[in-house]
């Protein structure tokens, strides 16, 4: 069985992304955290690697200061970056839509780049098997 890392701040959509690809077959883990993905990545050396590019950024309270697409970018960069990480699939899923962003993304070495407004969820898992080959 493929294990999927699924990357999203989000839980309606980890919940949503996380049912339909165990449907699929897929063991899924998830974060919620740029931090936590990193180790996780390391960690369990998944088939492929869903990535959101914004991460909240939280203050000494506690409560969230200001979204920042840095964090995504930065991930997808040290993944690249690391000789344990480097050769895993990634695609940027995001609802960024700049062309720069998409540059940027595919310059750090993501496969693809996915905005989620634009393709249905069960549009997204029938990709899966064209990106794991």
């Amino acid at each position: 069985m493929d294990k999927i890392l699924l990357i999203e701040d989000e839980t309606s959509l980890v919940t949503m992304y996380k049912i339909l690809l165990e449907a699929k077959g897929y063991e899924v883990i998830t974060s919620r955290e740029s931090n936590d993905a990193y180790a996780l990545a390391k960690e369990h050396h998944p088939a492929l690697i869903f990535l959101d590019l914004v991460f909240p950024k939280t203050g000494s309270d506690g409560g969230v200061q200001e979204l920042s697409k840095k964090t995504g970018f930065g991930l997808l960069q040290a993944l690249k970056a690391d000789s344990l990480t480097k050769d895993i699939p990634v695609v940027v899923l995001t609802n960024l839509g700049s062309e720069d962003d998409e540059t940027r993304a595919e310059e750090l070495g993501a496969i693809d780049f996915v905005i989620k407004s634009k393709l249905l969820p069960r549009e997204l898992i029938n990709k899966i098997d064209k990106w794991l080959k």
